[in-house]
C-alpha cells in the first residue's frame, strides 16, 4: 500500500451517496459479481444487501475476509459510505473486490475507497477510523466492531 493511495482514499470526499441507489446497483450486478465469487472459490447466495447500523462516528476502516458474503460486504459498505470507508479486502477476494468497487464506486460519492495489502497494512489503517473486522478469525489487533463472515449476523 503506497502512502499516496492511503492519502487519496482517506481524503476522498464527495457528495453524500444514496444508499438506495447503491443497493440497486448491487442488485443489478449480483449475477456478475456472483460469478467472480465462484471463480474465487466462494460461491455466494446473492441475497439483497444486509442493513447495518455501525458504531462510532467519523470514517471507517473495513477489513474483510474472503469468505464474507457479498450481501454482508455490500451492506457494510453502504452503511459506512456516508462516513467514508477505507476498505481492505482479503487478497484472495481481489477479483470480486474490484467488481464491487466498479459497481458501487460511481454512486458512492468518492466515499468508498479500496486499498490492497495484508494484515500488517490492515493494522496500519486502524489509525484512520473506526475498524470493522469482518472475518470469522479473531482480530490480531484491537477493533471497534467484529462482524462474523460466515456465522450468524450480530448487530
Amino acid at each position: 500500500m503506497a502512502e499516496g493511495d492511503l492519502f487519496r482514499a482517506r481524503d476522498a470526499r464527495g457528495p453524500l451517496p444514496d444508499p438506495a441507489q447503491m443497493a440497486a446497483r448491487y442488485l443489478d450486478s449480483r449475477a456478475w459479481l456472483g460469478a467472480l465469487r465462484s471463480l474465487e472459490g466462494q460461491p455466494d447466495p446473492l441475497t439483497p444487501p444486509e442493513r447495518w447500523d455501525l458504531p462510532g462516528t467519523g470514517p471507517l476502516v473495513l477489513l474483510s475476509a474472503a469468505a464474507l458474503p457479498l450481501a454482508r460486504l455490500v451492506g457494510l459498505l453502504i452503511a459506512g459510505a456516508s462516513r467514508g470507508v477505507l476498505w481492505k479486502p482479503a487478497p484472495s477476494a481481489a477479483a470480486s473486490a474490484h467488481g464491487v468497487i466498479r459497481v458501487l464506486g460511481p454512486v458512492s460519492g468518492g466515499r468508498v475507497a479500496m486499498l490492497h495489502g495484508d494484515h500488517r497494512s490492515g493494522q496500519r489503517l486502524a489509525g484512520e477510523g473506526a475498524v470493522i473486522w469482518a472475518s470469522d478469525q479473531t482480530p490480531p489487533f484491537p477493533v471497534t466492531c467484529h462482524v462474523p463472515a460466515t456465522g450468524p449476523r450480530h448487530p
